[in-house]
C-alpha cells in the first residue's frame, strides 16, 4: 500500500510539473508575441528528418482575433 501511495504521489508531481511547464510556455508565448504556423514547422521537421537542410519558419505575430486552425491530421 506504501507503493502504491508513493507511486500516486510520483504521478502528480509529474502531472504538476507538465502543468507548470505549460503554463511558462503559454505565458512565454504571450511575452514574445511570437508563434509558428504548425504546417511551417512540420515540414521543417520532416525535412530535417529526411536529411535536407531547409530554412526555419519565421515567427509570426500572435493574432488573438484568429481562431487556431484545427490539426489537419
Amino acid at each position: 500500500m506504501v507503493d502504491t501511495l508513493q507511486a500516486a504521489m510520483e504521478d502528480a508531481l509529474v502531472r504538476q510539473q507538465f502543468y507548470a511547464d505549460g503554463e511558462a510556455a503559454y505565458q512565454d508565448t504571450l511575452r514574445s508575441n511570437a508563434v509558428y504556423e504548425g504546417a511551417d514547422v512540420k515540414a521543417y521537421v520532416v525535412a530535417r528528418v529526411n536529411g535536407g537542410t531547409p530554412v526555419r519558419p519565421q515567427a509570426q505575430p500572435l493574432d488573438t482575433t484568429r481562431a487556431m486552425k484545427p490539426p489537419r491530421d
